[in-house]
């Protein structure tokens, strides 16, 4: 049975953890390793992962030096010292159910090497502990298939979900720490170049909202807005042989940055995507919105996805 290495990064996450951590404990799979790396928490969040620590061994605890802003860098620390066969993720908020990594590792071994990794379908955990469907994966039959839906964002990114192999993280390497919210779409897109995604058609996770959650609002659009320009620039030679993506990928930016009131770089984004297709509908929108005003562009883009 091979190890699989579990990695969560933890920042003021005493309030979900016990529960996050006890999804793990109760997997069917028991050959595991599970990293817990927090990132400078004033909370109780060391005390908890120290009081499991202590009554299990295949926990181990780390405990930063300096609050990064951000998942990456915990993460990487699990990643340089992870002694897994596998490597799994799992958000400290989030839960598994327990047939989870069985399920995941058995995928990944009778499948052929070219799929070096895996997710599952995602169920939405509610504050009031109701459980209702979210997310059901597409299947990636080819790495283009892959790789453009990672580009367009039309692919789901979490990393509770995902599972790869360990030649995998020798192949991509660790998360880019310059990302605040983007690391994990940064490095769906790395995988996606290497290595080809299976889907277990089972729900098997439960993703946690709540008002703390990072990508709901705890963090900045400003910083949001960091992350996707960062992107287009890190990954611009693959855009630029997917312009389709590209340009998605550039109106969603021209949208945010009037969300944030700077409309003249909106507008220039915006006038790049223009060219990419004159045809489409979505530019013209959002350039009157870019001379409306924040409040007008919020209700009108309301609106528009409500039709």
């Amino acid at each position: 049975m091979p190890l699989v290495s579990i990695i969560i990064p933890t920042y003021n996450s005493a309030r979900f953890l016990s529960r996050t951590i006890e999804s793990v404990l109760a997997q069917t799979y028991r050959n595991f390793e599970l990293i817990i790396v927090d990132d400078v928490s004033t909370d109780d969040t060391v005390s908890i992962i120290r009081s499991f620590a202590e009554k299990d061994s295949r926990i181990r605890s780390i405990v930063s030096d300096t609050n990064s802003g951000g998942p990456a860098r915990p993460t990487n620390k699990g990643l340089v010292v992870a002694k897994g066969d596998f490597v799994a993720f799992l958000d400290h908020d989030d839960e598994w159910l327990p047939e989870k990594l069985q399920e995941q590792v058995s995928f990944l071994q009778s499948a052929s090497k070219d799929v070096g990794a895996v997710v599952c379908d995602v169920d939405l955990l509610t504050p009031d502990g109701a459980r209702r469907p979210m997310h059901v994966f597409h299947d990636y039959p080819t790495k283009e298939s892959f790789l453009t839906a990672v580009l367009c964002a039309k692919f789901f990114f979490m990393f509770s979900d995902l599972c790869m192999r360990r030649e995998t993280l020798d192949a991509v390497g660790l998360l880019d720490e310059r990302y605040v919210l983007g690391a994990d779409h940064d490095y769906y897109v790395r995988i996606a170049q290497v290595c080809l995604i299976g889907v277990v058609h089972k729900p098997l996770i439960r993703y946690a909202v709540h008002p703390q959650n990072l990508s709901r609002g705890s963090l900045s659009l400003t910083n949001a807005i960091a992350d996707l320009e960062l992107s287009l620039d890190t990954h611009a030679e693959l855009f630029a042989r997917y312009p389709r993506c590209y340009r998605r990928r550039v109106v969603q930016l021209g949208s945010a940055l009037i969300a944030v009131g700077n409309m003249k770089q909106a507008r220039s984004a915006l006038r790049t995507a223009f060219f990419l297709n004159p045809l489409a509908l979505d530019v013209p929108f959002y350039l009157l919105l870019s001379f409306l005003g924040k409040r007008i562009h919020r209700a009108l883009k309301t609106i528009k996805n409500t039709v």
